[in-house]
Parts: structure tokens; C-alpha cells; sequence
């Protein structure tokens, strides 16, 4: 039904029904996603509220949300799993902007609040406890702040001037405590700062809050990576206006992290990690601030995401030795098909050839025209999550 719905969950296949075929149509395990995006902060500088002493250097995040839009767009569009297909997303934004599924239903997303955040947790984590076999997303986008263990701040953070880490989520306590949750493949994408201000030692007994205690004794093993943006200590970085460099690694890593498991392309927990970090840290180094990714967690290698079709892979493509390259006319053909070009450059330049090209195996070969130097061949293995560099031999 198109029209306006004041549900606090963005989507739930029980309700709305399946917008795709690879929504979760019956019973049986399923994914979950709770996912947050804070850059409407009401006591920071810039906000509407009264100011909390010692976070004079911090401001408003227009990266954040925006972001956090996206991966639920992802998680409604392109998520597929079919041994847990989708079946509900939890969305909180601040500033919230209206939310439109494609079946035309606007969803008014709830405001990040401390309390709507553990009244959406509370939905999430009792829709994953129903079966071990369901897998639990959780994504966070905003401020946080490393001590002890990571704060992640919700909008009104400060709203306690005298105790402002209340309306604050201790990540390391609310994963320990999702160990009493069944479901047995959890995944954390933590998108936050993980600095350590000076000031803040004057609140140390002041501690964020987890979602969910742990219990005592409770050891029920998860693959429940923690993917971080940056290393204890370090900032993270977002461009205003545009989405975050973390998130944007994540979407490529989650387009080319991918193995061929039993016929099908798929992203496992090993191979995200792999292709997040090698992403991330290229993507970086282009924008002069290095972001390392960081691993916490427990991993055992999972299915998180099915790939519809092999993915594309980096490839540079250059000579051997490389001053040939400037007269070389480079291509490479399926190994299968070596007399027919799947990829041609369209003249010669002095740089490495760089391009994308569906994994596979491949010949790269270098000809000249009105040159002294031979043609040369490589066998080129194109596998995620990349970058492959190849360097055809040349004869002089």
C-alpha cells in the first residue's frame, strides 16, 4: 500500500511483506539490521541544546547519516542471503529525514536518542534471538570516543551535563552481552572516531551504557566480527555532504571481498575483513589521511553476503620492463577464448593500464606497431578482492 506509515521500523517482512525476491517470504532464519546514524548532536557545538563542558573541538556530522541512509538502502536493495534472507531493518537517523521503501511507503525514521535506540535494540535483539541460524547486523555512524571501551554517542549525548556519557552506548559491553542472543553470525560496523581526549579524564567514572548485560558464565560462541574505521587513538573521516570514507570502502569491499564457494560468488567474514582493510587503506592514502581499518571480535568465516554475478576486480597492467609500455598496445582475453579481447586499451600511454575486470583467468598481451620490440604474453589470474598487478614480457 503506497502511503505514509508512522511504524518505528523502517521494514519488517512480516508486516510489509517481501520488496524483493530475496526478502524473507515464511519462516525460517533470517537477518536483522539495526542500524544508526548520528550527526544531529543537541549538545555539542552547533546544537539546540545547552553545551556539555570539555567537547569544544567537537561538531555536527553531515557524513554521518547520510551513510547510515545508504547501508540501509544497501540492506533493502542489494543484501542477499539465502540461507537468511532479510527480514527487518531498524533505522534511526537524527536529523531524521523521511524514508521512502520501494513499494512507495514513506517511513518516518525515529530520532537517535538514547531511548529510541534501546527501544530499537530491544526489537532487533528479539527478532535474532529467535533462531541460531539468523544472522544480526549492526551498524553505527557518529561520534565516538575511546576509553576503557569505545563510546558511541548517541544525539543527545550531554543531555546529563554532569554525567554525559549516560547517553552514551559501550560497544565492548553491549557485544559481550549480545553473547546471550542466538543467533550465531553477528556482524558490527563501527564507524566512528576512536580518539582519547585529555579532558575526559575528569569522568572516567562516568561510564557509557551497554545495550544488554551480559550474563555470568554465558559463553555461546558467534562469528561476531567487530569492523572498526580507524585504530584506537585515530580519527576517522568523512567529507561533508557526502558519505564516509569507512562506509564507502565497506560498499566496495562488499561488491569485489568476494570467493568462489560451491559455484557461487560469495562474502565470507575472512574475506570482508581482507577486502576492507586493502580498500580502506587505498581509498585513504588518495585523500592524504591514512585510516587503518581495524578487527575486533571473534571470526570463523561465515556467509554474509551473496554476490548476484562474479565480481570486478582492480587490475594494472604494464610491460616488463616497463618503458615499453608507452608503445604498447595492451589487452586482455578469457583464458578460454585467447584469440577474442574482452579488454583493450584504446592506445598506448606511459603509465600502467589500470582497470576493472570480472574475475576470471585471463591473457594480457602487449603488441607494438612500427616498433623493434616483440609481442609478449602473461596468464593473469583476476581474483577478489585485488588489486592484481600484471607486467607482460617484452622482447627487445
Amino acid at each position: 500500500m503506497i502511503g505514509s506509515s508512522n511504524s518505528p521500523t523502517l521494514y519488517d517482512s512480516t508486516v510489509d511483506e517481501p520488496l524483493t525476491t530475496w526478502h524473507a517470504s515464511q519462516n525460517g532464519p533470517k537477518t536483522h539490521a539495526l542500524i544508526i546514524g548520528v550527526g544531529d548532536y543537541l549538545h555539542l557545538p552547533g546544537g539546540q541544546g545547552r553545551q556539555v563542558e570539555d567537547f569544544v573541538d567537537f561538531q555536527q556530522l553531515t557524513s554521518a547519516p547520510i551513510s547510515a541512509r545508504d547501508f540501509a538502502q544497501w540492506m533493502l536493495d542489494e543484501f542477499h542471503n539465502s540461507s537468511a534472507p532479510l527480514g527487518s531493518v531498524e533505522l534511526l537517523l537524527s536529523p531524521p529525514d523521511p524514508f521512502v521503501l520501494s513499494n512507495g511507503v514513506v517511513r518516518h525514521p525515529c530520532r537517535a536518542t538514547m531511548e529510541e535506540i534501546r527501544l530499537a535494540f530491544a526489537r532487533w535483539k528479539d527478532r535474532c534471538d529467535t533462531s541460531e541460524k539468523n544472522i544480526a547486523v549492526f551498524y553505527f555512524c557518529g561520534h565516538g570516543l575511546q576509553r576503557e571501551s569505545l563510546a558511541l554517542l548517541a544525539e543527545d549525548f550531554g543531555a546529563h551535563p554532569y554525567a554525559p556519557f549516560q547517553n552514551a552506548i559501550d560497544l565492548n559491553r553491549t557485544w559481550q552481552g549480545m553473547g546471550r542472543c542466538k543467533a550465531g553470525a553477528q556482524y558490527y560496523f563501527i564507524d566512528s572516531c576512536r580518539e582519547t581526549k585529555w579532558s575526559l579524564g575528569r569522568n572516567l567514572v562516568d561510564p557509557a551504557a551497554p545495550l544488554i548485560e551480559a550474563h555470568f558464565a554465558v559463553k555461546h560462541y558467534r562469528d561476531a566480527p567487530i569492523f572498526m574505521a580507524t585504530t584506537p587513538g585515530k580519527s576517522a573521516y568523512g567529507m561533508t555532504g557526502q558519505r564516509t570514507v569507512f562506509t564507502g570502502a565497506l560498499f566496495e569491499s562488499l561488491r569485489r571481498g568476494a570467493a568462489k564457494i560451491g559455484g557461487n560468488w560469495v562474502i565470507t567474514s575472512h574475506r570482508l575483513a581482507e577486502a576492507l582493510a586493502s580498500e580502506l587503506k587505498a581509498v585513504s592514502q588518495t585523500l592524504g589521511d591514512i585510516q587503518h581499518s581495524c578487527l575486533e571480535g571473534t571470526m570463523s568465516g561465515s556467509v554474509f553476503h551473496e554476490l548476484k554475478e562474479a565480481p570486478e576486480v582492480k587490475v594494472a597492467l604494464c610491460c616488463q620492463p616497463e618503458s615499453a609500455t608507452a608503445k604498447a598496445h595492451l589487452e586482455m582475453c578469457d583464458a578460454r577464448a585467447p584469440q577474442l579481447p574482452k579488454y583493450r586499451r584504446p592506445k598506448p600511454e606511459p603509465h600502467p593500464w589500470e582497470l576493472k575486470a570480472t574475475a576470471g583467468v585471463y591473457v594480457a598481451r602487449a603488441r607494438f606497431v612500427n616498433s623493434h620490440l616483440s609481442a609478449g604474453e602473461l596468464d593473469l589470474w583476476v581474483m577478489p578482492p585485488g588489486p592484481v598487478d600484471g607486467k607482460v614480457p617484452v622482447g627487445p
